[in-house]
C-alpha cells in the first residue's frame, strides 16, 4: 500500500473519529425536552391553570343572572288561638324572570370573558418566562462544562511545558527559575481547574431547582429557533403586539371597561316577571284549605342609597384608566427588554468573532515560540504568558457564544414566542 493512500485512510479515521466524538450522544437531553418537563411540573402553571378553572365557573355563575330564580318555601307547625290549638301547613312558590337588569348581565358577562382571555395569556407568559429559566440553566451547564474542558486543556498544556523545561534543566540547559516558573504556573492551572469544577456544581444546583432533575449529557449545539426576528424593528413591533404579558393587561382594561357598565347597571330599574303560589291547609276539626296564585310584572328602582351606588361608578372608571396605563407601562417595559437583549446578542457575537480570530493567532504564536524555546530564541516566560493568553482567550470566546445563544432566548422571551420557537405546545389553560 502506498504512503499516499495511507495517508488519506488515516485522515479518514481520524475525521470520523473526532465527528463521532463531537457528535451529541444519541440520548442527550436537549432544551427542548428541559423546558417541557419545566413546565408539565411547575406549580406556578398550575396555579394559574386553577386560577383560569375558578374564572370560567365565574363566567357560569354571570351567565346565571339572566336565568330565573325559583324560591320554594314550606311552613308547618302549631299556634294557639283564644285558648285552640291549631296545626298549620303551608307551601309557597316564587318563580322570578329577569325581563330588564339594566344591562347588569351583559357586562358581566363581557367582564368574566376579558378575565378569562386575561388568564389565558397570563399562563402564556409565565410559560415564556419558565422556559427563559430553563433556557439560562440550561446554557450555564453547557458553558461551565466548555470552561471546564478549557482549564483540563490548559493544564495539560501547562504540564507539557513543565515536562519539557524539565527536560531541558536534566540536559544543562535550563535552570532553576525556569522549573520554579513552571510549575507555579501548574499550580495555578490546578487551582484555576478547582474553581472551574466549582462552577459546574453551581450551574448544577441551578438546573436541578429549575427543572426538577440533575442534568444529564446535554446536546452541544443550539436549538433551530424558527422564530427569530431578522431585525430589531421587527422584534419590537412583534412583542409589542403578540407578547402574552401586554395582551393581559390588554384584556385586564377591557374587564375593567366591562365593570363600569356593571356598576353603571346599578343606577338602572330592575323589571323582572314574578310568579307564585301559595297552599295552606289549617287543621282543627275540620280542614280548611287555601290555595291561590298571581303573575305579576314587578318594576323596582332604587332613587337613593347614600350615594354608594355612584362612588362605585365613578371606582369603576379609574380603575379602567389604571389599567390602561399599566398596559402602556408594560409595553415600555417589553421593548425595553427587547433591546437591551437585542443589543447584547449582537456584541456577543461581534466579541465572539474577534475572539476566534484572536484564539487561532495566539495558538499559532504558541507552537512558534516553543520552537523557538527549544532554539535558545525564546524565555520561558514568553511561552507561559501566550499559554495564559490561549486559555484567557478560549475561556472568553466560550463564554461570549452562550451569552449571544442566552440573548437569543431572552428576544424571543420578550416576544413570548420562546415556547413555540422550540416547537412546544402551550398548557392546556393557555388556550381557548
Amino acid at each position: 500500500m502506498s504512503k499516499r493512500k495511507l495517508k488519506h485512510i488515516n485522515t479518514g479515521i481520524a475525521v470520523f473519529v473526532t465527528s463521532f466524538l463531537l457528535a451529541d450522544p444519541a440520548g442527550a437531553e436537549s432544551l427542548k425536552s428541559a423546558v417541557r418537563r419545566a413546565m408539565n411540573t411547575h406549580p406556578e402553571i398550575a396555579a394559574l391553570g386553577h386560577n383560569r378553572q375558578a374564572i370560567n365557573e365565574e363566567l357560569e355563575a354571570a351567565k346565571g343572572l339572566w336565568r330565573p330564580t325559583v324560591d320554594v318555601v314550606g311552613k308547618a307547625g302549631g299556634y294557639t288561638d283564644r285558648n285552640t290549638t291549631q296545626e298549620k301547613y303551608e307551601v309557597s312558590a316564587v318563580i322570578s324572570q329577569p325581563l330588564f337588569d339594566g344591562g347588569r348581565g351583559y357586562h358581566e358577562e363581557e367582564r368574566q370573558r376579558e378575565r378569562i382571555k386575561s388568564a389565558q395569556n397570563r399562563v402564556a407568559d409565565t410559560a415564556n418566562a419558565i422556559a427563559l429559566r430553563v433556557a439560562q440553566a440550561y446554557t450555564e451547564v453547557q458553558r461551565s462544562h466548555a470552561i471546564l474542558a478549557a482549564a483540563r486543556r490548559n493544564l495539560r498544556e501547562l504540564s507539557n511545558i513543565a515536562y519539557m523545561v524539565n527536560r531541558r534543566a536534566r540536559g544543562g540547559k535550563g535552570n532553576r527559575a525556569e522549573t520554579a516558573q513552571a510549575r507555579a504556573r501548574v499550580a495555578a492551572a490546578k487551582a484555576g481547574l478547582a474553581e472551574a469544577r466549582q462552577r459546574v456544581r453551581d450551574a448544577y444546583a441551578l438546573y436541578i431547582t429549575t427543572v426538577g432533575k440533575k442534568p444529564g449529557k446535554l446536546t452541544t449545539g443550539a436549538p433551530r429557533l424558527n422564530q427569530m426576528p431578522r431585525s430589531l424593528s421587527t422584534a419590537i413591533s412583534r412583542a409589542r403586539s403578540r407578547s402574552p404579558k401586554i395582551l393581559a393587561l390588554r384584556h385586564d382594561a377591557l374587564a375593567a371597561k366591562a365593570a363600569i357598565g356593571t356598576a353603571e347597571a346599578v343606577l338602572m330599574p330592575k323589571l323582572n316577571l314574578e310568579v307564585s303560589g301559595n297552599y295552606a291547609n289549617e287543621l282543627y276539626g275540620t280542614s280548611a284549605r287555601t290555595t291561590n296564585g298571581k303573575a305579576l310584572v314587578v318594576l323596582k328602582w332604587n332613587l337613593y342609597n347614600g350615594g354608594i351606588n355612584s362612588a362605585r361608578v365613578r371606582e369603576a372608571k379609574f380603575r379602567e384608566s389604571e389599567s390602561r396605563s399599566l398596559s402602556q407601562v408594560a409595553g415600555l417595559n417589553i421593548e425595553r427588554e427587547v433591546r437591551i437583549s437585542w443589543s447584547a446578542m449582537l456584541a456577543a457575537r461581534d466579541r465572539a468573532n474577534y475572539l476566534r480570530r484572536q484564539l487561532s493567532a495566539n495558538r499559532v504564536a504558541l507552537s512558534v515560540q516553543k520552537r523557538q524555546f527549544e532554539a535558545g530564541k525564546r524565555t520561558l516566560l514568553d511561552i507561559l504568558d501566550t499559554q495564559n493568553e490561549v486559555f484567557t482567550t478560549e475561556t472568553a470566546l466560550k463564554t461570549e457564544i452562550y451569552v449571544a445563544r442566552f440573548n437569543t432566548y431572552r428576544v424571543l422571551a420578550a416576544m413570548g414566542r420562546l415556547v413555540s420557537s422550540l416547537n412546544i405546545a402551550l398548557p392546556q389553560a393557555a388556550k381557548d
